[in-house]
């Protein structure tokens, strides 16, 4: 930090598995909680402005479309050390932007990248189910606000450019306009998939959007983590200052 000297940091380390975070807590929060990092930032003579990814899970999922003021109730360990990541920021650093991201999809992430998160994106991993025909079964009851990664790209370089003129300290939701499930995202991307392939028949379209099963979070009865059911959210505020509004889900993967 003292040799680079940025005038802006973009934090997006994270272990994101709830599952992961509910089997060693421990190492979750140490990741989760950017304790290393700020020590770092202190070491600088300057404030330079930092953009902290966290998640939409920090809301309990008792309320659909959560805004920035409604009660923090983090639900598994994983939305828990991110709240606690947050508040550390609050504490330790005068000059930050953080942004409370739902799902993330955008493009696959290229073969070899040296990061990514170790497992399939999930529109990705929908047109693989897709691709083999598979069957797969698809949550109806939890709702989020799948966000497209160039609306998260196009907010940070907004604060990025707006890091001279003076300290931050926000919170902003960062989701898009839909409150959509998985069952939902699922078959938005089967029609996508059965208008943008070479699918012979409305028969072979059908049985392509079979593959989309719906289930019920009551028919699982262990998923190693609590889920909260609906931590849908609006991003009017973030909208709002970055003048722009946030890509649809059915827009979004048209760009993929």
């Amino acid at each position: 930090m003292t040799t680079v000297k940025p005038d802006v940091v973009i934090h997006c380390a994270a272990i994101s598995s709830p599952k992961a975070c509910e089997e060693n807590p421990e190492h979750a929060e140490a990741i989760n909680v950017p304790t290393h990092l700020i020590s770092c930032l202190k070491s600088m003579d300057s404030t330079p402005l930092l953009i902290h990814l966290s998640t939409d899970q920090v809301y309990g999922g008792s309320l659909a479309n959560s805004s920035e003021t409604d009660p923090i109730d983090p639900k598994n360990t994983y939305a828990l050390s991110k709240y606690k990541g947050e508040e550390y920021i609050r504490q330790n650093w005068d000059n930050y932007v953080i942004l409370r991201s739902s799902i993330i999809y955008g493009p696959e992430i290229p073969p070899g990248a040296s990061h990514g998160v170790g497992r399939p994106l999930f529109v990705q991993f929908v047109q693989q189910c897709l691709e083999k025909r598979q069957p797969t079964t698809f949550f109806t009851d939890e709702w989020r606000n799948p966000v497209y990664v160039g609306d998260i790209v196009d907010a940070c370089a907004y604060f990025a450019g707006k890091a001279g003129e003076g300290k931050r300290q926000e919170v902003y939701n960062c989701g898009g306009p839909d409150r959509l499930s998985r069952f939902d995202m699922a078959m938005a991307i089967a029609t996508r998939y059965c208008s943008s392939t070479a699918v012979g028949s409305e028969e072979e379209k059908e049985r392509i959007q079979q593959c989309i099963v719906p289930a019920s979070t009551q028919d699982v009865t262990n998923r190693g983590y609590t889920s909260p059911p609906d931590i849908s959210m609006v991003s009017t505020k973030l909208e709002h200052e970055i003048g722009k509004g946030m890509t649809s889900f059915c827009d979004g993967i048209t760009l993929l």
